[in-house]
């Protein structure tokens, strides 16, 4: 599920996806993102989520493959342990 942030009253940033209880955000970052302004405001929204006890993390087109992967090894090292998938 999306999730904003906001800070003092303003829209910070929404997060494509978010595991609120492992306080990750998760975003697809498209090309867009390889602009040199559009990084150091990515930087900026993952430096105030890090403030905040967030875990900001950003995926690009080239590294959809290893999201799963990726996003297990953050949730274990916020304490969730592996959920085996359902037998059919």
């Amino acid at each position: 599920m999306a999730r904003q942030f906001w800070a003092n009253g303003k829209l910070v940033t929404r997060a494509d996806l978010a595991f609120p209880e492992a306080r990750i955000a998760l975003y697809y970052d498209g090309r867009h993102h390889d602009d040199a302004s559009t990084r150091l405001r990515d930087t900026s929204i993952d430096l105030y989520l890090t403030s905040i006890n967030w875990r900001p993390l950003r995926y690009g087109t080239n590294m959809l493959s290893g999201l799963v992967g990726h996003l297990e090894v953050v949730l274990r090292e916020r304490g969730f342990a592996k959920v085996d998938e359902p037998k059919i």
